[in-house]
């Protein structure tokens, strides 16, 4: 699994930044490419305090050319991450992106 946050402006302490009315992308592909159908598990999380809350942990069937999304409803000054997990099949293992901290600004 191949992940990609971009858009940014500016990275700090390893989390990128975002202006706010900015909304980042989040990509992710499958690597090798698989062809048909894929299951991709999306998780995002919000820094609360000191623990990370999930905002979404779900799972899609995505086609090939399904890979992103923009990442909507963020909260200025909150710091965020996200991470695509390829759950595997019969001829693939499973594999997981990094995590992508970033933070909306002014």
């Amino acid at each position: 699994m191949v992940g990609q946050l971009t858009g940014q402006y500016a990275v700090h302490d390893g989390v990128k930044l975002f202006h706010e009315g900015t909304n980042p992308l989040f990509t992710a592909s499958v690597q090798p490419p698989h062809p048909g159908t894929k299951h991709v598990r999306w998780v995002w999380q919000r820094r609360d305090g000191s623990a990370w809350t999930t905002i979404l942990d779900q799972t899609l069937t995505v086609s090939e050319s399904s890979r992103g999304f923009f990442l909507t409803g963020t909260v200025k000054g909150k710091t965020y991450r996200i991470r695509a997990l390829w759950l595997g099949d019969g001829d693939h293992l499973a594999s997981t992106s990094p995590w992508f901290a970033f933070r909306i600004t002014a």
